[in-house]
């Protein structure tokens, strides 16, 4: 509702930063590994998410010599861990060991390496 400099009314489409909502979305949800945006008309836009695939798991620096199950996170093709693995009772996916490099983002997900 409303105007931008009371003279473009706020639901043409035109006037969103289509940029902007990829980055940020992509930002608030490291699960998914696309976002596009299109316009559809002058007061419509398309989102059209990609979600990311898990291929591994991430266990930690270092294997556990107590045999103790650590938290694991899901990897994908890339090499990006991007949310927390539940625990399964069995081999499922292929798990790795060893130091990530790049950013850790906290909370749920988003370590990357």
């Amino acid at each position: 509702a409303g105007a931008y400099a009371a003279l473009f009314c706020r639901r043409k489409s035109f006037l969103y930063p289509q940029n902007g909502i990829e980055k940020k979305l992509q930002e608030k949800f490291p699960r998914l590994a696309g976002v596009f945006v299109s316009r559809n008309g002058l007061t419509e836009l398309d989102v059209e998410v990609e979600e990311r695939v898990p291929s591994y798991l991430w266990c930690g620096e270092s294997y556990p010599q107590d045999g103790a199950r650590r938290a694991c996170y899901f990897l994908d093709t890339q090499g990006i861990a991007f949310a927390k693995a539940p625990y399964f009772s069995g081999v499922v996916y292929f798990e790795l060991y060893g130091k990530m490099r790049g950013e850790k983002c906290g909370g749920n997900a988003c370590l990357k390496s």
